[in-house]
């Protein structure tokens, strides 16, 4: 007889008098199964395998098998319960994670808030200083957000004008601001 032809119940007795065909022949008859369990679950592939694998690896660590559960609904239960733990894990992970976020980059962002602050104070500077006309164009595209068929009509020049003035205030800007 082949360990094929053995029922679960016999297959669990083999593996457990520590014949390694019985294992052998719960591996290749559940694998597949137990794959696709866990991937209807888990949506992933590697993370399928994976939980398989420690489940069969869990059975060889503990030895024996508990003859009076059916084997069928054992591997089952282990695999859902691993998935469930590590579900819980990741959660457990992810608001650890989630804290340090909010405690360690207070520093951080406090740090880059002032130097925000203060290149946004330096650009103010650098715009205040540009040509008047070519300063209330800048503002008129980058403030008001208007566009420069609108800026042409308000300053009363051509639209060309308008797109070479901010072209030029933007070379201005980029070289003096250039450090940063």
């Amino acid at each position: 007889m082949t360990y094929t032809e053995l029922s679960d119940s016999d297959l669990v007795a083999g593996y457990n008098k520590g014949n390694v065909g019985c294992f052998n022949e719960i591996y290749n008859r559940y694998w597949a199964i137990l794959y696709r369990h866990a991937l209807r679950m888990l949506h992933d592939e590697y993370a399928s395998q994976d939980v398989v694998q420690e489940t069969f690896h869990s059975l060889i660590r503990h030895g024996n098998i508990q003859e009076t559960i059916p084997l069928r609904l054992l591997l089952y239960t282990t695999i859902r319960n691993r998935i469930i733990n590590d579900y819980r894990r990741g959660k457990v992970r992810e608001k650890y994670l989630a804290s340090l976020r909010t405690h360690t980059p207070v520093a951080d962002c406090t740090d880059n808030q002032v130097r925000e602050r203060e290149l946004q104070r330096l650009i103010e500077t650098e715009i205040s200083r540009l040509p008047e006309r070519m300063r209330l164009t800048f503002e008129l595209s980058r403030k008001q957000h208007f566009d420069y068929k609108t800026i042409a009509e308000q300053t009363r020049t051509s639209t060309e004008t308008v797109r070479k003035q901010i072209h030029n205030a933007i070379r201005i800007l980029r070289t003096k601001l250039s450090y940063f």
